[in-house]
């Protein structure tokens, strides 16, 4: 057992003031680890157990869960999940903070970064590649030759190793897929790389995963992620968002056509059929013009769909069942029916399991589609996708959840404790945490849960006996502000004399455009322009490029995320121009970001189907959708756009709101109150005495 003393692992005395040479005292930190620290000791109540943090920019939360966590895991034999929702924390996480905390804690414990199966090679699939000629491009040969020359050396199999990006096609016939795995029949399972994997995992006490990796093990009833105890929700405001997502229906046309052309693509002549030696030519005919149907049925029920929607981009909600004849039904029965007739002709126990994969993923296109045609989820959204690509058109159809409140009550607060959300922006002013709470199930402390089938979820067994019970969920609550001195390092710049977007908007865009280029001149760069939509965007570029010289301005999409980051990092007079992934979870410490330009206020685009959704469900229920949604969302993005300035004690910058309704509205001092408290000006001479005036040493 080893004991822990917080105090004494935090202080300037401590495990952190002796390992690290710029350590700086963090009240903040210390006393988050505190309260988390009771949270665990009271977790043996009966009573499931949750707590909801906010921590400011630079409280160094990652510390202050970890510690905790980490003495509990081992001294109780636990495994904690830290989710995350973006790369760059989940690799801060395994590559900084929990090699350090291994190095300098007086217990021995082990962690594992968790990713999706998918990203693993298969080294059985990869032979096939060889044996069965699988490659069809100059492109495919070429990255098969390079991956061949990788896995010489690779420890791991994992995608992210590799040193350029593979041909999707490729790596889709060459990774591990849940379905097609031989598990212990596999002649490669000692080598396999994602059961060495899992191995370690189940050593682990602590498992670092992103949101979409757990809820993808919520979906696939517990199957993705060992056993845990307990769970860390870091970046905890996109929670609601991820869960939408996964714990709904996605299906494309070309999602249809991926796995008709696996087992027979008329290109090529090659698919899982014609491998098939072994069948008599009439049954591999036979399979092959089922196929052909199924794909010129799907070709017909996509058309119709951008016949009646348009080929241009389009977003689209579907209100009411049978919007289109469902005459996929009975071809992809066919499919089924065929594909499963032939699983006991095939010689090999490894042919048999591809063919019933397959003979599987068909059955639940059929019964997708069928559940979107049919909306036979209530409280679900239906909509549909039309993307123009330059070859074909993307046709998506999608059945996402309204509340995920309760989905999440059932399938997560009832069966693990204890749970900690936190992230450096939950909070919405005057009313503290309710709207996360209320968003995430989390806003009463009695439930009654539905039928659940407990064996399913996560790791909370009673022999697959199905339950109807009373739970009770505490909820605790902490703030804990930011160590930083914002009102002297930060300047809130609010352009009050533009035209008003809600009723003006192209006047609106045009001067908020021209006035950009104004502030861009005064810091010749070092500046994030974010915006709300991809078309403001692009006018926005074609504008600066041609009116601004000597500034580099990057655009979202013209080149890799990742890519765009490290070159604005190194590069002086660069300017970035990012719309939703880069409001947040970009961290650019230092003289290298000094602007951070707010376009207009985030508000969600209100026929967007998803919230259009939930407006009438908060309608129904009698709730206000814009004080009580729109709003409360809105400011928690701008925070997260706000909190890209500032990331150590030593930076300095400006933050510009060129949307006016931050002064001219009532609403608009909410926002202003729920941002750290900062020097604010209305005149733009401010902004440039303050940027001359910067001092950094």
């Amino acid at each position: 057992m080893h004991k822990l003393n917080l105090t004494e692992i935090f202080s300037p005395t401590g495990y952190f003031g002796k390992n690290l040479p710029s350590f700086e005292d963090r009240p903040q930190q210390l006393s988050m680890a505190i309260e988390i620290q009771k949270l665990i000791e009271t977790c043996n109540d009966g009573k499931q157990h949750c707590l909801i943090v906010e921590a400011g920019t630079g409280v160094g939360k990652s510390m202050a869960y970890l510690v905790p966590f980490i003495y509990w895991a081992v001294n109780e034999n636990k495994r904690v999940v830290i989710s995350t929702y973006t790369k760059t924390l989940q690799e801060q996480l395994t590559n900084k903070d929990l090699p350090f905390l291994k190095e300098i804690l007086p217990l021995k414990f082990r962690y594992s970064l968790c990713v999706g199966s998918e990203n693993y090679i298969c080294l059985r699939r990869y032979e096939q590649m060889f044996q069965y000629g699988l490659f069809d491009t100059r492109t495919e040969v070429e990255h098969l030759n390079r991956i061949s020359e990788w896995l010489k050396n690779t420890e791991t199999g994992l995608r992210l190793e590799l040193e350029f990006e593979p041909d999707d096609r490729l790596w889709s016939n060459i990774c591990r897929e849940p379905d097609m795995c031989l598990n212990k029949k596999c002649k490669y399972q000692t080598k396999c790389y994602y059961i060495k994997s899992r191995q370690e995992q189940n050593k682990s006490h602590i498992l670092v995963v992103n949101h979409y990796l757990f809820f993808a093990n919520i979906a696939a009833g517990g199957k993705v992620l060992p056993d845990y105890d307990a769970v860390v929700f870091d970046e905890a405001h996109n929670i609601e968002e991820v869960a939408t997502q996964y714990l709904g229906i996605e299906i494309s046309n070309t999602g249809i056509k991926y796995l008709l052309d696996r087992i027979y693509n008329p290109n090529t002549h090659k698919g899982l059929i014609t491998r098939a030696k072994e069948l008599s030519d009439s049954k591999q005919k036979e399979i092959i013009e089922l196929v052909d149907n199924v794909r010129q049925n799907t070709d017909v029920f996509f058309t119709g769909i951008v016949d009646k929607l348009g080929s241009e981009t389009v977003t689209k909600r579907i209100r009411t069942p049978h919007f289109i004849e469902n005459i996929l039904d009975i071809p992809l029965e066919a499919l089924y029916n065929g594909l499963k007739s032939v699983i006991d002709e095939v010689e090999t126990e490894e042919k048999q399991h591809e063919f019933l994969a397959y003979t599987l993923r068909f059955l639940s296109v059929k019964n997708q589609i069928k559940t979107f045609i049919e909306q036979s989820l209530n409280d679900y959204i239906y909509w549909i996708e039309i993307t123009p690509k330059t070859r074909y058109i993307k046709v998506t159809l999608y059945v996402n959840p309204v509340d995920v409140s309760s989905i999440l009550i059932e399938k997560v607060y009832s069966v693990i404790s204890p749970i900690v959300f936190t992230s450096a922006t939950l909070t919405v002013n005057p009313n503290g945490f309710a709207f996360i709470k209320e968003r995430l199930g989390l806003n009463s402390s009695h439930r009654d849960t539905e039928t659940v089938n407990v064996d399913d979820l996560s790791n909370k067994k009673n022999n697959g006996q199905q339950q109807n019970h009373h739970i009770e969920i505490v909820c605790s609550e902490s703030l804990f502000g930011s160590p930083f001195d914002y009102k002297k390092n930060v300047l809130i710049y609010i352009t009050a004399h533009l035209p008003d977007p809600s009723y003006e908007f192209d006047r609106f865009q045009i001067q908020a455009i021209e006035h950009t280029k104004d502030i861009i001149e005064i810091f010749r760069g070092r500046t994030f322009i974010l915006f709300t939509s991809y078309e403001t965007l692009n006018q926005a570029c074609e504008f600066l490029r041609v009116h601004l010289s000597g500034i580099t301005i990057l655009k979202q999409g013209e080149m890799p995320r990742w890519q765009m980051i490290e070159y604005f990092k190194y590069n002086d007079n660069t300017i970035l121009l990012g719309t939703n992934t880069f409001w947040q979870g970009v961290d650019i410490p230092g003289k290298a970001l000094e602007c951070v330009i707010i376009f207009k206020l985030p508000f969600s685009v209100p026929d967007d189907p998803v919230t259009e959704a939930k407006i009438e469900y908060l309608l129904k229920h009698n709730k206000d959708p814009f004080k009580d949604y729109q709003l409360p969302e809105s400011i928690i993005l701008l925070r997260q756009g706000f909190g890209r300035l500032i990331r150590t004690k030593t930076d300095r910058g400006v933050v510009v709101i060129l949307d006016p309704r931050i002064t001219t509205r009532a609403y608009g001092r909410l926002f202003i109150d729920s941002l750290p408290e900062c020097s604010i000006t209305k005149n733009i001479d401010d902004v440039i005495n303050f940027y001359g005036g910067r001092n950094y040493d």
